[in-house]
């Protein structure tokens, strides 16, 4: 993911810029501290997104739950899903950008639906299951549907969509990308292969 690794830096190097700019009395005081806090943040950055979250490595083990539901009220908690690499793309039928990326994310979903160690969401935001669902038939996309069952744990609720969330097997946030994204890059099937089979 050495694309949205980078894209983050930046961002996140400009705020830090603007950040010592401002507490820093001296130019001397300044550069070293961007360095301190430049290196410490190559160390503890994993993968992240254009937009917000910092995913470190060294985080202590925190596994996220949180319910789904999908059209026969079958419910699904990522607490059970343990063990398992899961895939979460919120979204809505009016979202532009969600649009855009589904067919990428179809393809995506159509090559991995057999692979016993990986679960896809499609999350419709909207609590309208049966609009995002005559959305999916029309475009005849075969994405698994579901809705927020309950809130969601701050670590994945978001104010832009779509979101995707990729939850490892120990149950952690690996990856939490804002915007949309191109689902026919090598790099993301590299990476989620990598998680497969760790």
């Amino acid at each position: 993911m050495n694309i949205l690794k980078k894209s983050w830096l930046f961002c996140s190097f400009a705020l830090l810029t603007l950040t010592v700019n401002i507490t820093c009395g001296n130019a001397e005081n300044k550069e070293s501290s961007e360095q301190e806090e430049t290196s410490e943040l190559s160390k503890n950055t994993d993968v992240s997104t254009e937009e917000s979250t910092d995913i470190k490595e060294e985080q202590p083990f925190k596994p996220i739950n949180a319910s789904f539901v999908d059209g026969d009220k079958n419910v699904v908690e990522l607490s059970e899903l343990r063990g398992k690499v899961v895939f979460i793309n919120m979204w809505a039928t009016w979202c532009p950008p969600c649009i855009e990326e589904m067919p990428a994310l179809n393809r995506l979903y159509d090559k991995y639906k057999d692979e016993e160690n990986i679960e896809f969401l499609f999350v419709e935001v909207d609590d309208d299951y049966k609009k995002a669902e005559d959305f999916l038939v029309k475009n005849k996309y075969t994405l698994p549907l579901y809705s927020i069952k309950g809130d969601l744990p701050m670590e994945m609720a978001s104010n832009a969509i779509p979101t995707t969330i990729i939850i490892d097997g120990r149950g952690e946030i690996n990856i939490k990308h804002l915007g949309a994204a191109d689902y026919d890059d090598p790099e993301i099937h590299k990476h989620i292969d990598n998680l497969l089979h760790k």
